[in-house]
């Protein structure tokens, strides 16, 4: 699209010409672009001009009369710094090969003295110029001048990263398999904890491990309460701990479980899902495994062996301290896979590269993966791994085998941490306090109105990748569980609570149940004990604060960001925020609510569904613009909070049984409250066909809707609302259905048994009859028959009763006539229905 130079402004001109001359006088400056190939031309007026509005893009302008073989102008048109003028608008002038705007900004606007003054250079002016036909390298032409749109930020850039992320995020279906597999684990990981408590409380090893406590020891660990300063009683009781840390420490060796003839593998460590999918972990070697570790087992380790793994060593300590009458409980930091990590499994990239090396590499890649997995395998926490790790070979391979350093450290950095420890219960000030005698060695006491941080909890990324603070039950020595996540972190609510499953509500009771299946299982009821530490607890949960990184505020179920309010939530009247959250790098604060000041708002069609309806003159909260579910076109729909609505109640039916219905002539039961009063809901499949039956007035009932494609909504159907005077004759009309079609179905079961049977005699009859004509045929004869068959096809003879064509008419080949064959097949017929009939006859007879 051709334009004429005369319509452009003559400020434009003006720039130029200044920018050239300014070219001119500076010919030591520094050159940002490539030179341009494009012949001379003439030099239009270059004078500077004002921009009212600075965009986040940068605009190239090539004019081709001013471009020469060996310098060009450029002037760079930057938006105003904090050290600059803001009434006006700075230019930076430097030599390139092209002459290039480019417009850099910091979302900053110019005053409005400014825009008054270049109100004739607005931002029509300048879309005329992007008129033309553009070429594909993304350049208009302008008779002869041209505008490049710089592309290091397309407009599309974002949509292609976020499509790029989601490939790289696993589907729903693999979603759903890692939520259920890690709840299975879950349930292992509870009962495997469960029995070891257990297995603790076995009287042959507290008898022979309360032998090696002396009696100085024994009295530090039961004091006596101290009336005038109870801290005393406290403090001997810490020291008793301690000698006992350090009595256990002599006695229990820890060494590496290959010396044991056990494969070394994570333990309980959290596994990742590419290890678990592709067995890297141990499980693939099933010969080398050990299948069954029972208590006697359990015992000689600690009695007769005194050496094992870290998780032994401390469960050991924790069948001593009971051994001399100490309340000390086992606590257990589940690990099961992070359900809530997406990201598809690394080994398959890798499988997919491999693939692609050249043959020559091939044999050398697959020896080097085998060094890869048995390296993993034979990681043991707590162990030095040096003399156990091999070395790749030298090939392409070896970038990949690079990272086997980094792996084996974030493990060691993961095993510091322990999977369990001991907790001992202080009589004196209530709480329970923490003793690690294996990794750390240390003693903590929690304290109330307090939320402090706990040594064992994991921080780091690396200590976290296979050791992650999520399920800490604590097995007592009533067999009891109980769930005391809260006491060893600070951030449950930001952290903690978004990676357990529990952030489900329905997985929440089913985790809930769990627990208090096992506590049913060993009988445990309710003590004080309890009800202190779930006061501790609580109190803890209160004492979280707010979250320091954005990221925390998604999903909290405590606080909420002011603009992370949804659409259908509004703050209740007259509260007030609770505190600020100061954004990095900027000058703004953002207030935090409490989410239990939230409102939840719905419209009425939503309220009705809850079986709600509004009052009279009610006033919405708040109005959305939403899209039709069907035409998709926007509208406009107030909601309403739930003090604005009061239950629906139904009216009655009449006194013949006549329901009130819909224009669709159902009625409509979402919640048990929207039933009228002398009513009742059969939910059955046959209650539409009982009800028309009896031929008595009912209605049916919609219990939800199911979207299906298309854009199509279809009610759910499921029962049928009668008169509460009918429901025992339509109740005993569906047993009555029901069972004459189980009727019907097993009748027609046995009819299709007795035919399989009369089949069955028929094959028999048959036998029979070609065993005395033909005699009878033996299992090695049939084989013998079989074999000479096939021998047969293989020399080309006779196979299937066809002729060859290489055998003569006279070599003893008969010729029968259809006349002889319809004959012989009418008699063998007929034989065979005599034969059968009297084969029934003798069965009847016998």
């Amino acid at each position: 699209m051709n334009i004429d130079n005369s319509k452009l402004p003559k400020d434009y001109f003006d720039m130029v010409k200044e920018a050239l001359n300014e070219e001119k006088s500076e010919k030591t400056s520094n050159l940002k672009r490539k030179r341009s190939k494009k012949s001379p031309s003439k030099t239009p007026n270059v004078k500077p001009i004002t921009a009212p509005l600075i965009k986040r893009r940068s605009t190239r302008i090539k004019n081709k009369n001013t471009l020469t073989s060996n310098h060009t102008p450029v002037v760079i048109i930057n938006s105003d710094d904090d050290s600059q003028d803001p009434n006006q608008t700075h230019f930076r002038n430097n030599l390139t090969h092209n002459t290039t705007v480019d417009i850099k900004d910091k979302e900053e606007q110019v005053s409005s003295g400014e825009e008054d003054s270049d109100e004739s250079f607005g931002s029509d002016n300048f879309e005329d110029v992007l008129l033309g036909d553009a070429n594909d390298n993304g350049e208009s032409s302008v008779d002869n001048i041209n505008i490049t749109l710089d592309k290091s930020f397309p407009v599309d850039q974002r949509d292609k990263s976020k499509k790029q992320r989601n490939l790289n995020l696993v589907q729903k279906e693999e979603r759903q398999f890692r939520l259920g597999f890690h709840q299975m684990h879950l349930l292992t990981l509870l009962s495997h904890g469960y029995q070891r408590n257990k297995w603790l409380n076995n009287k042959k090893l507290q008898t022979k491990l309360n032998n090696i406590i002396p009696n100085s020891v024994f009295d530090l660990l039961h004091p006596e309460k101290d009336e005038e300063m109870p801290l005393r009683s406290t403090r001997k009781l810490l020291d008793g701990l301690t000698k006992c840390i350090k009595i256990w420490d002599k006695y229990y060796e820890v060494v590496d479980s290959n010396t044991t003839g056990r494969i070394k593998t994570y333990g309980l460590y959290m596994r990742p899902w590419d290890k678990i999918s592709f067995g890297l972990d141990g499980a693939c070697d099933i010969q080398h495994c050990r299948f069954s570790f029972n208590e006697t087992d359990f015992v000689q380790k600690l009695t007769k062996f005194r050496k094992g793994n870290r998780d032994l060593g401390a469960q050991g300590f924790v069948a001593m301290l009971r051994a001399v009458g100490v309340n000390a409980r086992l606590v257990m930091s589940l690990q099961p896979p992070d359900f809530t990590n997406l990201k598809k499994i690394s080994a398959t990239q890798e499988k997919g590269k491999q693939e692609e090396n050249s043959h020559s590499s091939t044999n050398t890649d697959k020896q080097n993966e085998k060094i890869f997995e048995d390296n993993l395998l034979a990681f043991q926490p707590g162990i030095d791994n040096s003399s156990t790790i091999k070395f790749p070979f030298k090939n392409n391979f070896a970038s990949k085998m690079s990272t086997i350093d980094d792996i084996l450290a974030e493990l060691n950095e993961s095993e510091k941490f322990p999977i369990f420890w001991c907790e001992v219960w202080n009589k004196f000030n209530k709480t329970w306090i923490t003793v690690d005698p294996i990794n750390f060695k240390i003693i903590e006491q929690h304290r109330f109105n307090s939320n402090g941080k706990s040594k064992l909890e994991p921080i780091t990324k690396k200590q976290q990748k296979y050791n992650m603070l999520r399920y800490v039950i604590g097995f007592d020595r009533k067999l009891g569980c109980k769930d005391i996540t809260p006491r060893y972190t600070t951030q449950f609510f930001a952290k903690v609570f978004k990676k357990r499953c529990t952030r489900i509500p329905e997985l929440e009771t089913w985790y809930t149940k769990s627990i208090k299946y096992l506590n049913h299982l060993a009988g445990r009821t309710p003590i004080k004990i309890d009800k202190y530490e779930e006061q501790y607890l609580d109190n803890k949960l209160s004492l979280e604060g707010i979250p320091d990184s954005l990221q925390d505020f998604q999903g909290h179920p405590k606080f909420v960001l002011e603009t992370n309010i949804g659409q259908d939530e509004a703050l209740k009247p007259g509260c007030s925020n609770c505190g600020f959250f100061r954004l990095k790098n900027k000058n703004k604060s953002i207030k935090v609510y409490l989410r239990d000041d939230l409102l939840k708002l719905r419209s009425p069609r939503g309220w009705f569904m809850e079986g709600r309806t509004l009052k009279k003159g009610a006033k919405y909260s708040k109005v959305v613009h939403k899209k039709s579910f069907t035409t998709r076109e926007i509208e406009d729909e107030r909601l309403y909070s739930i003090d604005q609505t009061e239950l629906y109640v139904p009216p009655l039916a009449s006194s013949n049984g006549e329901i009130q219905t819909n224009s669709y002539g159902n009625i409509d039961v979402y919640k048990p409250t929207m039933i009228p009063l002398n009513c009742v809901l059969i939910e059955h499949g046959l209650a539409t066909k009982a009800a028309r039956f009896l031929n008595i007035p009912f209605a049916g009932a919609v219990t939800s809707f199911t979207f299906e494609k298309g854009r199509t909504v279809k009610p759910s159907i499921t029962g049928i609302v009668v008169l509460r005077d009918y429901k025992e004759a339509v109740c005993e009309m569906i047993d009555g259905i029901s069972y004459s079609q189980e009727r019907e179905e097993y009748e027609e079961k046995q009819l299709e048994e007795l035919d399989h049977w009369l089949s069955f005699l028929r094959k028999i009859q048959i036998r029979n009859r070609l065993n005395r004509h033909h005699g009878i045929v033996d299992q090695d004869s049939e084989e013998d028959i079989k074999q000479i068959s096939d021998a047969e096809s293989e020399e080309g003879e006779m196979v299937g009763g066809f002729i060859p064509e290489n055998l003569s008419d006279h070599e003893s080949v008969m010729d029968v006539t259809e006349e002889d064959r319809v004959t012989s097949n009418t008699n063998s017929s007929d034989q065979e229905l005599n034969e059968y009939d009297a084969f029934l006859n003798e069965l009847n007879d016998e």
